[in-house]
């Protein structure tokens, strides 16, 4: 069985961060976005914050490609911010026997 949880987070100032680190390293766009296996069009859109929502997997690959951490947790029930929205949020507790055997 799968389980599906998305999360959605608002960071200010990512896209501008993204941009400021390329240029401050001399990054080239072209072999950022094949290392981040994306296009040039789609990397400049995220910097220019065309494209304003991206899956964790690009987020995680333009960290890769620029070799930096940008500091985006994506934890469990971190409810503190109002600018997380759950899609679906499932919790179990173990009260008892489990339904399930091995």
């Amino acid at each position: 069985m799968e389980i599906q949880y998305i999360k959605t987070i608002y960071i200010e100032g990512l896209a501008a961060k993204i941009k400021r680190i390329r240029k401050e390293a001399k990054l080239k766009v072209t072999e950022l976005s094949k290392a981040a296996n994306m296009t040039r069009a789609y990397w400049y859109a995220i910097e220019g914050g065309v494209i304003t929502r991206i899956p964790e997997t690009t987020l995680r690959n333009i960290e890769e490609a620029l070799q930096v951490d940008l500091g985006v947790k994506m934890l469990c029930c971190d409810t503190a911010s109002s600018t997380i929205s759950d899609s679906t949020h499932i919790h179990q507790e173990n009260k008892g026997e489990s339904e399930v055997s091995d």
